[in-house]
């Protein structure tokens, strides 16, 4: 991740008026179980919620992004053989946002160039739905449900048998879930 989202899904008072919560005692305790039910929910399902810019690296011309909905490219670069980076001319490639891959544009080629062996090509990108406010509210309901989850079992190692994530926020995650369908 280059740029982080600006903003969380949800607000605080949101989370709170769902966990009932009207003090300011947990706050933090409450700021930090809503990051990770976000960053849970992304990892489960390949995907970002609100816009953020990231950097994939790949060995191979393929380009496929890996993190969905893909809004834009930024840049493509690669690593030649001598280890000096070389900036791909925009004008060389198309992006297929639904399919979230870059591809040549009609009559290009990728530079015919011995690649620098690892990691050689550099793609920044922009995911994610845009502002917290596009963020579908299925998923925004998973996120409360997994925020109060681990609000609620912060010392999960006390419970003689261990709880699992809930059943239901899985449930509104898993149409969401990046190459389900």
């Amino acid at each position: 991740m280059i740029i982080a989202p600006t903003e969380e899904p949800l607000s605080l008072v949101e989370v709170k008026n769902h966990l009932r919560v009207d003090t300011n005692e947990d706050d933090s305790l409450i700021q930090r179980c809503l990051i990770a039910a976000r960053r849970w929910s992304e990892m489960f399902t390949r995907r970002v919620f609100v816009t953020q810019t990231w950097e994939a690296f790949y060995d191979n011309w393929r380009l496929d992004i890996s993190l969905s909905p893909l809004q834009s490219v930024t840049q493509i670069s690669y690593r030649d053989g001598n280890n000096a980076v070389v900036v791909v001319p925009p004008a060389t490639y198309l992006v297929d946002t639904f399919a979230n891959r870059v591809i040549l544009a009609p009559g290009q080629s990728w530079p015919n160039v011995s690649l620098w062996p690892l990691h050689s090509i550099m793609v920044r990108f922009v995911a994610g739905y845009g502002p917290a406010s596009a963020v579908p509210e299925d998923i925004k309901a998973a996120i409360l449900l997994l925020t109060g989850y681990f609000y609620e079992n912060r010392e999960q190692a006390s419970h003689s048998v261990p709880k699992t994530i809930p059943f239901a926020a899985e449930n509104l995650l898993m149409p969401y879930i990046a190459g389900w369908f």
